[in-house]
């Protein structure tokens, strides 16, 4: 985990602090206790003001959590009748599954990256690497029977030289960055960034921060033989652990969040919470992590030995509830709700806390990092992260002006669900009532020892009544009229616009629909246009994760890595989602392509192994592996050559028709006595006397 002294950027891991704050360090116990109290109950009273003023919020994430999972609101199960139909059709659930899935894809292609680091235009190397690569210069000019000394290189040259060094340092710095990228888990936590985004509209990444994992290694120990000298390496293995600096990342369940109320954009926010919830065990391991006073922990928690949640939040009962809606109240016993604040505070306020800062700083709000048990302040220090970057990485599905929180699918699809819904609901309804008669039965026109409620083929029954009563029926039947036809097509329409709401049309996951997309054509027609749809949202992925994750990423190595060859002066570009979108769209069309031109009349004026290679290169494998290259082909012509058989591609391989001699004497000449083209005759026809109509074909060069 992130203490001071392992931060991104703090001074004690750079040798200097921000050129924009003073400099500091952390104990939050060694300021006034009664000071830092008292700012404790004042930052304690901010949490749950946001705490409070996101309830709203919350009950709009459950309403879209339950359209996923196929649960009614309370509030419709209500107004649904005791007897009728209650189905839930997942629609939602179908819709969210294909965008995770859709952009997933796109963003994480197989054997592919969605960023990469480039050398800036004149990139700057330092003073050691600069003359490193000026005497490899020179040894390169010597050994090409160039005297430096006489003929000096050009500054265009040494310039030349320097880039090509950067961008070899910048491919290394590159491999790394995928490397830890891989061992952090980044694409798992991005897919569930992802899909929480596209459930509640909101996804959050955290990271990187830094993290000091413990390495197992498996070394042999030193022996001594009989006369007392060590032999290395020579005694059994044994199991060390070794610890080791390295980022890290995850996912913040928005649960879990509380960024300032009010607030439309994550940039703009004073302040951010985040919850987290530890047994006993759990936070005496995580206080030693960071650094924190176990004194004052382990006080803390001596004053609640339960653990201090008296009862559950309200979204947390509504999450255990969620299923079978039985009502659940009581707490996990031995639970301990740890605070971390991201954000502003005054420099007074921190010096309250302990963090030494210069009175000139008193009334300026600085950056800083608080951790937080119950009302008491228990770690209190300046922003670590270099920039005092908060470690917040946003993702959006849907976002507008409104709200701080993006909507997701099931908020887009919500209407359409419930119209889908209740049609069929209806259609189950009507078609339950009209499978059978309904039957009206006067029981004064019966004998009383009539059973009603027994109707077999053939029966008789004995009624009563006299006068005027006898002419009425004792038993009518009424046949309910059935509309479950127009319930369906009702239906229908629902999830017609609902494929026009939620961007991603039923065929896109498997659900037959449009018959464009039974041919090659229709199909990269329409998969093109759900790409369109989905470009905006890969761009907001790209610009809020992608790009601030992999250029802090960047920043870490470049403060913290051993490698001094990999750094350099680069910038960090997120691949743009429509690069990717493109991608995807080309080999469509190069399919396509070959597919129309794989004719005897096209194939010869077409370059196959490049349209190959082109193909290959879209679809993300090695072309050199998957085609053979134009030396290949050189070396399998020599081959076949050498044997008597004709070159790939050529007539008299194996599988094309024998070249017919040309009509005639030598070189097509007519013999003397043939005949040749009539007069107003075709000409063409003294190449082709079969007779059949078309003309005598020739590769062109």
């Amino acid at each position: 985990m992130l203490n001071e002294a392992q931060a991104i950027g703090s001074p004690s891991a750079t040798g200097a602090a921000a050129t924009d704050a003073p400099p500091s360090t952390a104990d939050a116990g060694a300021g006034n206790l009664a000071m830092l109290d008292g700012l404790g109950m004042r930052l304690r009273a901010e949490f749950d003001k946001e705490e409070r003023d996101r309830q709203e919020q919350e009950q709009k994430w459950l309403e879209d959590l339950r359209q996923f999972k196929g649960i009614y609101d309370p509030e419709m199960l209500a107004n649904i009748g005791k007897n009728r139909c209650r189905l839930f059709v997942r629609l939602t659930r179908a819709k969210v599954k294909a965008t995770d899935s859709k952009l997933g894809e796109l963003l994480f292609p197989a054997g592919d990256k969605n960023w990469s680091i480039e050398p800036s235009k004149d990139p700057a190397l330092s003073p050691e690497k600069h003359t490193l690569a000026l005497a490899r210069l020179f040894m390169e000019m010597a050994q090409n029977g160039i005297d430096p000394t006489l003929q000096p290189p050009s500054e265009e040259e040494v310039r030349e030289y320097v880039k090509q060094e950067a961008i070899k340092a910048c491919s290394s710095m590159a491999e790394v960055i995928d490397d830890q990228l891989e061992a952090a888990s980044y694409h798992p936590e991005c897919r569930k960034t992802l899909h929480s985004g596209h459930l509640y509209g909101t996804g959050v990444l955290k990271g990187p921060v830094t993290e000091i994992a413990e390495l197992q290694q498996w070394q042999r120990t030193t022996l001594t033989d009989p006369t007392g000298m060590e032999i290395m390496g020579g005694g059994p293995f044994q199991l060390t652990l070794k610890e080791q600096k390295r980022p890290a990342m995850s996912n913040v369940p928005i649960w879990n969040l509380y960024p300032e109320g009010g607030v439309v954009e994550p940039r703009s926010c004073g302040y951010i919470w985040e919850r987290h919830v530890y047994n006993g065990q759990e936070l005496i391991a995580e206080a030693q992590n960071l650094g924190m006073d176990t004194t004052r922990v382990v006080e803390h928690m001596r004053t609640f030995p339960q653990g201090e949640q008296m009862a559950l939040k309200r979204w947390e009962a509504d999450l255990r509830n969620l299923d079978d809606g039985m009502t659940r109240q009581m707490p996990l016993q031995g639970r301990y709700e740890l605070l971390e604040r991201w954000g502003l505070l005054t420099g007074q306020d921190l010096a309250n806390a302990g963090v030494e800062v210069s009175p000139d700083w008193y009334a300026t709000p600085l950056e800083c990092w608080i951790w937080m048990l119950g009302s008491k302040v228990m770690k209190a220090v300046m922003n670590p992260m270099i920039g005092h970057y908060r470690p917040y990485n946003f993702y959006y599905l849907d976002k507008d002006e409104t709200s701080i929180w993006g909507e997701g699918v099931p908020r887009a699809f919500r209407d359409m669900q419930k119209g889908f819904n209740a049609s069929i609901r209806m259609a189950y309804d009507n078609g339950a009532a009209s499978a059978g008669p309904q039957i009206e039965v006067n029981r004064e026109l019966l004998d009383e020892d009539e059973d009603v409620e027994t109707f077999v083929p053939f029966r008789q029954w004995v009624r009563t009544g006299r006068g005027p009563e006898a002419q009425y029926p004792a038993i009518r039947v009424n046949q309910v009229t059935s509309n479950v036809r127009d319930h369906l097509e009702l239906a229908k329409l629902a999830k017609d616009l609902g494929d026009e709401v939620s961007t991603t049309p039923s065929f896109a996951y498997g659900t037959p629909g449009s018959q464009a997309a039974n041919t090659l054509g229709g199909l990269s027609m329409l998969l093109g246009q759900i790409n369109l749809s989905l470009k905006d949202v890969a761009l907001n992925f790209d610009q809020g994760i992608t790009e601030p994750v992999i250029r802090a990423m960047y920043n870490w190595n470049m403060a913290y890595s051993e490698r001094e060859d990999i750094k350099g002066d680069y910038e960090v570009n997120a691949l743009a989602a429509s690069s990717l979108i493109a991608k995807e769209l080309r080999s469509h069309a190069i399919q396509g392509f070959l597919a129309t031109t794989a004719n005897p009349l096209d194939a010869p004026y077409t370059r196959r192994p490049y349209l190959l290679r082109e193909l290959a290169k879209s679809m993300d494998l090695e072309a050199d592996k998957a085609v053979m290259t134009d030396a290949d082909v050189k070396k399998q012509e020599a081959m076949m050559a050498g044997v008597g058989m004709a070159a790939p591609g050529q007539p008299g391989q194996p599988g094309q028709p024998p070249q017919q001699p040309p009509p005639g004497g030598k070189d097509g000449i007519p013999d003397p006595g043939e005949q040749g083209p009539k007069p107003g005759g075709n000409p063409m026809q003294a190449a082709n006397p079969a007779g059949n109509g078309q003309p005598a074909m020739s590769t062109p060069p």
